[in-house]
């Protein structure tokens, strides 16, 4: 099963915000943010049952080289991987729960 992937408008900003971030800190930071983003896509692709269930059915992939995890849930009807948030790992909990969908 090919799964597309759908980014929410909340998880888009996530990545908008951290790679602007990043990108403060050190030149080319911002961008490899991004890519790790996208290799954490990849990777679920490749296996989507293979991560996590850490809140509800919502499943999380740590990101390589960043304290982020990536949340996201499988649409197996409609063939999709639905990421709803990129989150610090040291957030505050209630945070994070907050944040995502019941």
């Amino acid at each position: 099963m090919r799964l597309k992937t759908l980014l929410t408008a909340d998880a888009q900003l996530d990545i908008q915000q951290a790679a602007f971030w990043y990108k403060k800190q050190s030149s080319g930071l911002g961008i490899e943010f991004v890519k790790s983003v996208r290799q954490a896509i990849k990777s679920i692709r490749n296996t989507p049952f293979g991560f996590t269930t850490r809140v509800g059915n919502l499943r999380a992939i740590p990101l390589n080289r960043f304290p982020y995890l990536l949340y996201y849930q499988i649409d197996e009807k409609d063939c999709l991987i639905i990421v709803f948030a990129i989150l610090h790992s040291h957030r505050n909990p209630a945070y994070t729960q907050k944040r995502l969908p019941d």
